[in-house]
């Protein structure tokens, strides 16, 4: 007991040492809901802000689709179907010609429906004019048409676009028929020694030393004495580490993805560019009409008040050309070996067709060129090859405007592919998709068909400027490999044509089969 002025208090120590205990528990109970309220707040805006982007612009959508998981979206499919290609199939199969998804953080409605291709692709296209990337590239390959948008790319399409006519193109036919005779002289040694070959890195070697001297004017002698650093750079451009693609997923990646390119040894390809470029000013114009000659040339040309293609921009579509031209042509060649060595049948008929028409050839007197946009045979060969190994697998373009097709909404900000994979093997359109069938590509079969479901350079004003230059590539080494040589299966031939596909698709398993002499 004490006493405070009037009052007295009574203090009773043993109760006040019971009821401690109690005041520190509801003390901690508290503090631990506190913290447990501050966890679930915190968890709840990371889940929110993983699903806000999808959710802001497909939110309410009545399309189908994958569940979405925040941040990750549905990037766990693409390792349980076996890669982006085998998802877009078993997606197809499951939600239709429309459905949506998610990759990482990025809302996408994916079409497979022939007549909005159409409309997305050629009718629409100022709706939907530029390619998104998850990485903004920095100069100079953000003038490389694949990436430019817009203003900018409309005036360097524009300005290269005669390159690749074809008075232009058959100009470019030495480079191919020199490194086509360096391949047979290869061959040959093969064929004689009966062993086994990589035709994967056969055709890579091959496609490279095309294109880098008709893209770079750079010559190299790639197929007889390869630079190893050469062709480890180049063999490497598509590896983009996972680790880029995992910090894409974040809010930041946006800001800090100018410190990091979607393509590897860029800086490598870069100063090549630069000390050719430099070569050349100096030299002049030379005799040899190789692509960066004919863009030097189209410098002179005036768009929207623009008088030159600069240095930078040659450089940047030298670089895209390599791109989009080594490992396409390459893995092309090496489905289209494979795809002939098991099929003999179609073999023994396109070899008869280039027999009949190289007695033909010889009594007109035709050119390379002319000589090989006659062959038929070999062209349906050739699509039913892009038919089902396409390296452009699958088309992006984001949406600018808000449309309807079908009564179906794309709202403005929603990013949309056009998995040409799917477009290939829809069995409506189809018969038997996943069989190897030229006769698909017959007239009689064209003619019945929807144009806009068959798309492996992709279609309207953003189609593939290098069509041309990697068919005719194509066109003329398999006709110069099949007046000499035929493919067959190896001991160590895979049973099945497995690919793999990130930025583009090529083959997965290394090829090997056995060149014969005919």
């Amino acid at each position: 007991r004490f006493t405070r002025g009037t009052d007295t208090f009574c203090f009773d120590e043993e109760r006040e040492r019971e009821r401690t205990p109690l005041i520190m528990a509801a003390v901690e109970s508290s503090n631990s809901y506190t913290w447990l309220a501050v966890i679930l707040s915190v968890l709840t805006f990371i889940y929110w802000q993983g699903l806000s982007r999808y959710n802001s612009i497909l939110g309410g959508s009545p399309l189908r689709g994958p569940k979405v998981w925040p941040w990750i979206g549905n990037l766990l499919d693409i390792f349980k179907y076996g890669g982006i290609h085998k998802m877009f199939l078993n997606y197809f199969r499951k939600y239709g010609r429309v459905h949506t998804m998610c990759f990482g953080r990025t809302p996408v409605i994916v079409v497979s429906d022939p007549e909005i291709v159409k409309q997305i692709l050629v009718k629409d296209f100022y709706k939907f004019p530029n390619r998104p990337t998850f990485i903004k590239p920095n100069p100079p390959l953000d003038s490389g048409l694949f990436q430019a948008e817009n203003g900018k790319w409309k005036r360097i399409r524009t300005t290269v676009a005669p390159t690749f006519t074809a008075s232009k193109l058959k100009e470019i036919v030495p480079i191919i028929d020199d490194a086509s005779q360096k391949l047979m002289a290869k061959m040959e040694k093969f064929a004689e020694t009966g062993e086994s070959v990589d035709v994967n890195r056969l055709f890579s070697l091959f496609a490279l030393e095309v294109i880098m001297k008709a893209a770079f004017g750079f010559d190299s002698d790639v197929q007889m004495n390869p630079d190893p650093e050469f062709v480890e750079k180049a063999n490497n451009v598509f590896k983009t580490p996972v680790v880029i693609r995992v910090f894409s997923l974040f809010p930041f990646w946006t800001y800090f993805s100018r410190y990091f390119s979607i393509l590897q040894n860029v800086e490598y390809f870069i100063s090549i560019a630069k000390e050719m470029l430099q070569k050349r000013a100096k030299k002049g114009p030379t005799a040899k009409k190789d692509l960066v000659e004919l863009m030097m040339e189209a410098q002179e040309n005036i768009v929207d008040g623009v008088s030159k293609l600069n240095d930078d921009e040659i450089m940047a579509q030298s670089i895209t050309f390599l791109v989009a031209g080594f490992e396409t042509t390459g893995s092309t060649l090496t489905s289209t070996a494979y795809l002939l060595a098991t099929n003999p049948a179609v073999q023994d008929k396109l070899i008869e067709e280039i027999d009949k028409a190289e007695v033909e050839m010889a009594r007109n007197n035709s050119s390379l060129y002319d000589h090989v946009q006659k062959l038929g045979y070999l062209d349906q060969v050739i699509s039913e090859v892009l038919r089902l190994c396409s390296p452009a697998f699958n088309l992006v373009r984001g949406c600018e405007e808000e449309v309807v097709y079908k009564g179906i909404r794309f709202p403005k900000g929603v990013e949309v592919n056009i998995p040409s994979y799917v477009l290939h093997r829809d069995p409506e359109v189809w018969k038997n998709p996943l069989q190897f069938n030229p006769e698909n590509f017959s007239p009689e079969a064209k003619e019945k068909r929807n144009p806009y479901s068959f798309i492996p350079f992709g279609t309207g004003p953003r189609h593939c400027l290098g069509m041309r230059f990697a068919l005719l590539e194509i066109k003329v080494a398999l006709l110069k490999i099949l007046q000499r040589f035929k493919f067959e299966c190896a001991p160590e031939t895979v049973a099945t044509l497995e690919h793999r596909a990130v930025i583009l698709m090529a083959p997965k398993d290394m090829i090997y089969l056995k060149i014969k002499a005919r």
